[in-house]
């Protein structure tokens, strides 16, 4: 950031989580703004195509967000989101909200996984810390850590249509998106 202030960089684009490492990227749009710069964050959902680098492996399926669903975001429409966001002054200093329009629990994952060829022989329920391997004493880790218990007490990311609002994008679902993009996961094209 202080390069970019440095080299007279005018706008960043953030991409954010809805998750609990919200509160890293608001502490980022804050130093962003004192440095002199606009910034635009896109606040995504965390699923995304988070599915294959995160949450399913060797025919296990991880489930860190309690019972609680999740916003699908398709990863097409989020690229198109970061696009439409660059260089447009009206979207400065503001949070853009990029959820799809469907909430998916675990099993509904799951389900789209099995149909698509992808066998789950589990659903592994495990804490946010241990997957995304953030242990440690820093108050941030603390902080995301309690966050992230508050998916037990049904605080979850709510849907949102601003993408739609602000430049007309369609979300594919879920089970579009596994079967289309299947190339990038299994690498055949």
């Amino acid at each position: 950031i202080l390069a970019c202030r440095h080299t007279n960089i005018e706008h960043i684009v953030l991409l954010g989580s809805t998750g609990p490492r919200k509160v890293v990227y608001d502490q980022l749009e804050t130093y962003i703004f004192n440095c002199g710069i606009s910034y635009t964050t896109i606040v995504a959902t965390p699923l995304m195509n988070d599915i294959f680098t995160e949450q399913y492996k060797n025919s296990v399926l991880f489930n860190y967000r309690a019972n609680t669903p999740v916003p699908y975001l398709d990863p097409i429409c989020l690229a198109k989101t970061i696009e439409l966001t660059m260089e447009n002054t009206a979207l400065y200093n503001k949070k853009i909200y990029a959820t799809g329009t469907t909430q998916y629990y675990i099993q509904d994952v799951k389900k789209e996984l099995v149909t698509a060829g992808y066998a789950v022989d589990k659903v592994d329920n495990i804490h946010t810390d241990k997957l995304f391997k953030t242990f440690g004493l820093s108050g941030d880790q603390i902080l995301m850590t309690q966050l992230a218990d508050e998916y037990d007490n049904n605080k979850y990311p709510d849907i949102s249509d601003d993408i739609y609002k602000l430049f007309r994008l369609s979300n594919r679902s879920l089970s579009t998106f596994i079967t289309e993009d299947k190339y990038i996961f299994t690498d055949k094209r």
